[in-house]
């Protein structure tokens, strides 16, 4: 399907921010477009309201442990920046066992075995 040029009604945003950072942004989109052959027409309307939380940004935010220019930033591992939240073990080996018994392995779904198996690590090596 070829679309025409979008027809922009109305696009208006107001951002609000401080010495430091947006604090705010309001505003709202109005876009119509059609197919060229005419079969079809999209019309959007959207409306964002955005406000700064004013929870304080953790200290062990990883990405501020960057240099400022981000030409010095390495490539960086999504495990470094969404690190795994820390294992919950079951709370001993024979619960492990019985679970892992209990399991199908046939129609199992594939990532919640993995997540129990990281969950559970530490039974492993027994």
């Amino acid at each position: 399907m070829q679309l025409e040029t979008a027809n922009i009604i109305s696009d208006e945003f107001i951002f609000e921010n401080d010495k430091c950072w947006l604090t705010k942004t309001l505003g709202n989109s109005h876009i119509q477009v059609s197919s060229s052959d005419g079969s079809m027409n999209i019309e959007v309307q959207q409306t964002l309201s955005l406000n700064r939380s004013n929870q304080s940004i953790p200290d062990d935010a990883r990405l501020l442990q960057l240099p400022e220019d981000p030409n010095q930033w390495e490539n960086l591992s999504t495990d470094w920046v969404y690190p795994k939240a820390p294992p919950q073990p079951l709370k001993n080996t024979e619960a492990f066992i019985t679970a892992l018994k209990s399991m199908d392995w046939l129609e199992g779904d594939r990532k919640t075995l993995l997540q129990f198996l990281y969950d559970n690590d530490q039974y492993l090596m027994l």
